[in-house]
């Protein structure tokens, strides 16, 4: 049961992370990079602590 809550939560925090966001027009980091680090964060901060960097 508690197998099935963890990807309850992981689904609904990616549905939630899965926005596609502008990036700053003067950013020089690869942009695939700093959108996958965001989700990185966006995924550890909706649930799921240990959610690696990319």
């Amino acid at each position: 049961m508690n197998r099935a809550f963890m990807l309850l939560v992981v689904a609904f925090a990616i549905a939630g992370c899965g926005g596609s966001g502008g990036s700053d027009a003067g950013s020089e980091a690869n942009p695939a990079v700093e959108q996958a680090v965001k989700y990185a964060q966006c995924i550890r901060k909706n649930g799921v602590p240990n959610f690696p960097d990319p």
